[in-house]
C-alpha cells in the first residue's frame, strides 16, 4: 500500500508541474505548446485512475476527484487545441 500511495503522490506532483508549465506557456503566448503541456499534465494526473483500488480512504477519494477534474480539463484542452489548428 505504501508503494502505491507514494506513486500516487509522485504522479500528482509531476502532473501538477506539467499543468503549471502549460499555464506558463499560455502567458508566454505559445498557445499550442500551452495546450500540449496542459493535456500531457492532465493525462499524467489521471493515468493511475485506471488501476482498481479497493480502499476508500480520504486520500483515494481526493485522488479520484482530481482525476475526474483533470479528465475534463484534458478533454476540453484537446478540443481547444484541435479548434486552434483548424482555424490557423
Amino acid at each position: 500500500m505504501k508503494f502505491n500511495k507514494r506513486n500516487e503522490i509522485l504522479n500528482l506532483i509531476t502532473g501538477g508541474i506539467l499543468v503549471t508549465v502549460g499555464i506558463l506557456m499560455f502567458f508566454k503566448n505559445d498557445v499550442p505548446s500551452g495546450f500540449n503541456w496542459l493535456i500531457f499534465g492532465s493525462m499524467y494526473l489521471v493515468m493511475d485512475g485506471y488501476k482498481t483500488s479497493h480502499t476508500s480512504s480520504t486520500f483515494t477519494k481526493m485522488c479520484q476527484a482530481l482525476r475526474n477534474v483533470f479528465s475534463i480539463i484534458g478533454t476540453i484542452a484537446s478540443i481547444a487545441l484541435l479548434a486552434y489548428y483548424l482555424l490557423i
